[in-house]
Formats: C-alpha cells, structure tokens, sequence
C-alpha cells in the first residue's frame, strides 16, 4: 500500500477478534493491533526490510496457534517527475532503499498501462 504494507487474512468462523504480529529475520513475532477488522496496513515499516506477518483469532479469551506466515519486502514508493523536454517526456524519481531496480509504465486516456523499460537507474 502506498502507505505501508498491508495484510488482509479470511475470517475465522467462530473468532470475533484478531492479533496482528510482525517479525523481522529470526527474531520474536511483536504484536502490532488487535482488531476486529480483516485487514491491517503497517505503516512502521522500512524501506528495503523485509517482514514476516501472521495473525491469530481469539473469541472468549481463546486464541488460534499461529497460522503460518507470509513474508515481503517492503519498498517505498518512489518520488516520480515528470517534465517536458524537446525530445519528449522525461520521467525521473528518487532513489527507493532496497530497490534492485525500476519499471517505467506509460498509459493514456483510460487505456491500460504499458511497460516501457526496465531500468536499473
């Protein structure tokens, strides 16, 4: 999400809350919210860090064991300009901590979006 990275899970049946936990590398799950939602945006994340979530239901004081984990890297948004040159439309941005590299995209109108160029700058 353009805000952080967010985690959505199927409802369990008889749950009527849920734990949200992160970890990062080997280290201990933390518990980020306990919500009542299905989804979650972690907006403390890092650019370029990568983390593992689960989420556990509880309904009565009983919780669910973990249920499995996924894990991503988060990589911000970059920062995009676009300026008009004699050549055309020169598009730039900031450097995104962790990126290996970019995707140029292009549409126009309601049209779709086409991939451009592969990029490492």
């Amino acid at each position: 999400a353009s805000t952080g990275m967010k985690i959505s899970w199927e409802s369990v049946d008889w749950a009527n809350r849920y734990f949200v936990y992160r970890k990062t590398g080997n280290g201990k799950w933390e518990l980020l919210k306990k919500t009542t939602a299905r989804s979650y945006t972690d907006t403390t994340v890092k650019s370029g860090t990568t983390y593992a979530y689960t989420v556990r239901g509880e309904a009565d004081g009983i919780r669910t064991d973990y249920v499995g984990s996924k894990a991503l890297k988060y990589l911000a948004q970059p920062k995009v300009a676009v300026s008009n040159t004699s050549k055309g439309a020169k598009v730039s941005w900031g450097k995104v901590k962790g990126a290996a590299g970019y995707y140029v995209y292009r549409k126009t109108g309601n049209g779709s979006w086409k991939r451009l160029k592969d990029t490492k700058g």
